[in-house]
């Protein structure tokens, strides 16, 4: 099961727009954690940074 990060919402399965990330753990150095996003909270943290991520030129 998957639970956000954010809003602590829950899915069975890795649905479309979920985005897991493993970061450094800032309480235990040295150690990694997992983060998880449902869509919504995805696009609200990280929208700019998506869209630039993803962004390929101008449309001809």
């Amino acid at each position: 099961m998957l639970a956000c990060t954010e809003c602590g919402k829950t899915a069975d399965s890795f649905e479309l727009g979920w985005s897991v990330f493993s970061l450094d753990d800032p309480d235990a150095p040295g150690e990694q954690t997992l983060v998880t996003y449902c869509a919504e909270c995805l696009a609200r943290e990280f929208g700019g940074l998506l869209r630039w991520l993803t962004y390929s030129g101008p449309e001809n």
